[in-house]
């Protein structure tokens, strides 16, 4: 763990009687089982102890973004009602540890194994993502899946620099190697431009990231020593391109597999395996536009679906559906939310895709668009109807409607469209904008328009709006 500019390591030992302490404190402030904490995290070790802590005592915690706005993060709180909010938020406790706080008395809380014990927000169609709600045994069922797929052992090192409120970061550098036994370094997110020294001197066996790191890594490791323990580099969170992989093996001389998932199947469904031999490993991942997502994981399941639920053909582009013992608990506080998102017991992606079989291998998957309302821009995900509810929250916005579109280093670039009334600036609406939305939810380029595409009922036109905002549909 960095903590300014010093590693903090701590052993299994070392990191119990800690989080006894933590569990002690939060006691105090009333956490107990069943209780939801609302922690705002940042890459820190109180941060961490404080989401173990909890967990210990049977609460459970739901991870907010340290960086959101006040606004949205009040929006926030008052739909979820948390019991306690922890961190550097509006309105939050500061967790305090005192001189008897020795946790020597917290004993752990049995819970069942379908007791919610996390929660990460996602995507939503208003001011207020949606909660992901994850028990205990889906939390376990990734964390074996995690090791089994990655190897994972005592004294081999996962090294990520993701932000603690992402659920990549909680569960493949967390969850994973206190499952694993194996060793955590949790970088700070700003560590990125020096990624590569902490490569170098932390000799990682793998490194998590996203492929804007992977692009920036090449961009500033410009000599690799690259140390011999590292044997592969992780990426996910948005699409990775053939040409960073191609790039990858020449200059860094490590294999860069991708992974895919949301926040509602546990982090990961797929992944490409470690062990490929070189001529499949380059098929699947420098010859197709975009490389493979990999497999379906041990305990998961997946399947091409057309809109009926019928399972498509080999090479025939569906909804991605996916079942296991990963799968979410369900959308906090909305079961008409959580009802829509299964059919027979899979849960609906939203994202489209095909299959193809390697032979002795089985199914591999590709992404090729997505078929829900979604911005994913550097690996967090925003929906565009809370972007554009925002817009028409402003003064002088009349009505609005945003798209994506493709960009190598940040995933996805957000495009708005604005009607707006005589004498309204749209530099100042962005800045107006800011005090609403997360830095990564603003759109990077926003225009005026006559109307927005609409049917007799209402509904945004997607595809004629995209034509009126000039992308690629």
């Amino acid at each position: 763990m960095l903590e300014g500019d010093e590693v903090r390591p701590l052993t299994f030992g070392e990191a119990w009687l800690e989080t006894r302490r933590y569990a002690a404190a939060l006691r105090c402030l009333g956490v107990g089982r069943s209780t939801r904490v609302a922690l705002a995290p940042r890459n820190r070790m109180p941060d961490v102890l404080t989401m173990l802590g909890a967990l210990t005592l049977g609460a459970h915690v739901w991870m907010i973004n340290p960086g959101d706005p006040e606004e949205r993060v009040r929006r926030q709180v008052k739909a979820r009602r948390p019991d306690v909010l922890l961190g550097e938020v509006t309105g939050a406790v500061q967790l305090r540890l005192g001189a008897g706080d020795d946790g020597a008395d917290v004993v752990p809380q049995p819970v069942e194994g379908s007791t919610p014990a996390l929660m990460f927000n996602t995507s939503g169609s208003t001011g207020v993502p949606k909660a992901v709600m994850q028990a205990h045994s889906a939390v376990l069922a990734n964390a074996r899946s995690f090791t089994m797929h990655h190897r994972l052992r005592p004294g081999r090192m996962v090294l990520g620099f993701l932000p603690m409120h992402h659920v990549n970061a909680v569960h493949s550098n967390l969850m994973s190697t206190l499952y694993a036994g194996s060793e955590c370094f949790l970088l700070r997110p700003d560590s990125l431009l020096r990624l590569h020294r902490w490569i170098e001197s932390s000799r990682p066996y793998m490194v998590s990231l996203v492929p804007s790191a992977a692009d920036a890594l090449l961009t500033s490791w410009r000599r690799p020593t690259v140390p011999d323990e590292l044997h592969h580099v992780l990426s996910a969170a948005s699409p990775l391109s053939a040409s960073t992989v191609r790039n990858f093996r020449v200059r860094i001389g490590r294999r860069i597999i991708q992974g895919y998932g949301l926040s509602e199947t546990m982090n990961f469904s797929t992944t490409v395996p470690i062990n490929l031999d070189d001529e499949t490993y380059a098929r699947i991942t420098t010859e197709p536009e975009r490389p493979s997502i990999g497999c379906a994981i041990p305990g998961v399941e997946v399947m091409v679906c057309d809109p009926d639920g019928a399972v498509v053909p080999e090479g025939e582009v569906g909804e991605l559906c996916v079942r296991g013992q990963h799968l979410m608990s369900g959308y906090a506080d909305d079961p008409e939310a959580t009802r829509a998102a299964f059919r027979h017991g899979w849960f609906r992606t939203g994202d489209l895709g095909y299959q193809r079989f390697e032979p002795g291998l089985g199914a591999f998957y590709y992404i090729t668009g997505r078929s829900k309302n979604i911005a994913t821009v550097r690996g967090e995900q925003i929906g565009l109807e809370e972007i554009e509810n925002a817009l028409v929250s402003l003064p002088g916005v009349i009505d609005a409607v945003c798209a994506t579109e493709p960009d190598d280093r940040d995933g996805e670039r957000i495009v708005a469209g604005v009607v707006v009334r005589s004498g309204v600036e749209t530099a100042r609406l962005l800045g107006a904008l800011a005090a609403l939305l997360p830095a990564f939810g603003l759109p990077n380029r926003l225009v005026t328009i006559d109307l927005v595409p609409r049917t007799p009922t209402g509904k945004i036109l997607r595809t004629e709006s995209a034509k009126k905002l000039q992308v690629p549909t």
